[in-house]
């Protein structure tokens, strides 16, 4: 199970502490502004305590878990691999399979990814269909802050998947209980 800290959470940033989701996990653990510390949470108490998505920006306070989320990523991923129509982004979510098995660097994978997504703009007419969609989640799956990586592929899957012909409640439930599998 993945925990993080009121204080992990709080040096996170502006976004996580300021709103009712950080108030709402202080008062659940008996803390104040000023009795801030290193008492842990799991992600999924977070998500219980608050929704999906504050549970999902908390991974960032996280960062010792970046194979999880990677994993994560490809999970989302896989099902769409045989897609891909750009030779760059194809080549983007192979090097970051790579990277998961410690094969390359992250500069060959900040590398890939920056011509991929150079090459994914060129590319696009602006229509979102299956080949972009595919192209897109490689891009986001070899995005180098594997936070956003793993943040894009959970809000992308759905769509992609409607795309190529899956019910999009459906995909958004089967992400959010393969994430809620893998912080628990």
């Amino acid at each position: 199970m993945i925990h993080v800290t009121l204080e992990q959470l709080y040096n996170t940033g502006y976004h996580i502490y300021y709103g009712d989701n950080f108030n709402t996990l202080m008062s659940h653990m008996g803390k104040t502004w000023k009795t801030i510390d290193n008492t842990e949470i799991s992600l999924i108490d977070i998500i219980k305590l608050t929704d999906i998505d504050f549970g999902l920006d908390c991974m960032e306070a996280s960062l010792e878990h970046h194979k999880i989320w990677r994993k994560f990523g490809l999970w989302c991923i896989e099902p769409i691999v045989f897609l891909i129509s750009i030779p760059s982004c194809l080549e983007a979510y192979k090097t970051s399979v790579k990277f998961i098995n410690d094969e390359v660097s992250i500069n060959d994978l900040k590398e890939k990814q920056h011509l991929a997504a150079c090459d994914l703009n060129t590319y696009s007419d602006g229509n979102y269909n299956v080949n972009f969609s595919s192209d897109e989640m490689a891009v986001n799956f070899s995005e180098p802050f594997f936070y956003d990586c793993a943040y894009k592929c959970f809000m992308h899957y759905p769509q992609a998947m409607e795309i190529i012909g899956i019910d999009f409640d459906y995909s958004k439930n089967k992400v959010k209980n393969k994430f809620l599998e893998i912080i628990s």
